[in-house]
C-alpha cells in the first residue's frame, strides 16, 4: 500500500515507534506490537478516548483517531522499511538471535533445560 507522507496516520506513528524499537535492539516482534494494538494495550483502535473531553474533532480528525482495524505485521514492517529508506536512516542494527530465541522459548513456556540433562 502507498504511504502518504503529507498526511500523518496512526499507522505511520506506530511504524515510527517500531523503527525506534528496532534501532534500540529491543527483543520485541512487530507481531507483538500488532497484538498490543488489537488488545488495547496501546491506544490505537480507540485513540480518541485518550483525548480530553473539551477537545472537539473535525470529521477528518475523527477518522485519524478512530481507525477501523489495527495494522498487521506485514503492513507495519512495510511502513518501517519505507520510513527507513525515505529518511535515509542507517541500516537497522543486527539483533542477537539468542535474545529472540530466548523470548520465544519463554513465551511458549518451554523449559530452559532438557529433563534428561
Amino acid at each position: 500500500s502507498r504511504v502518504s507522507w503529507d498526511k500523518p496516520t496512526l499507522v505511520l506513528l506506530v511504524g515510527l515507534c517500531c523503527l525506534g524499537l528496532l534501532y534500540h535492539k529491543q527483543t520485541i516482534f512487530i507481531s507483538d506490537v500488532c497484538k498490543w494494538l488489537r488488545q488495547g494495550w496501546l491506544p490505537y483502535l480507540h485513540a480518541y478516548k485518550c483525548l480530553k473531553s473539551h477537545m472537539t474533532l473535525l470529521q477528518k480528525q475523527k477518522s485519524f483517531f478512530n481507525p477501523r482495524t489495527a495494522p498487521g505485521p506485514h503492513t507495519l514492517l512495510s511502513v518501517v522499511h519505507k520510513m527507513s529508506r525515505r529518511f535515509a536512516f542507517p541500516p537497522l542494527p543486527l539483533v542477537e538471535t539468542n535474545d529472540f530465541v530466548q523470548k520465544l522459548l519463554t513465551e511458549l513456556q518451554f523449559p530452559r533445560k532438557r529433563r534428561d540433562e
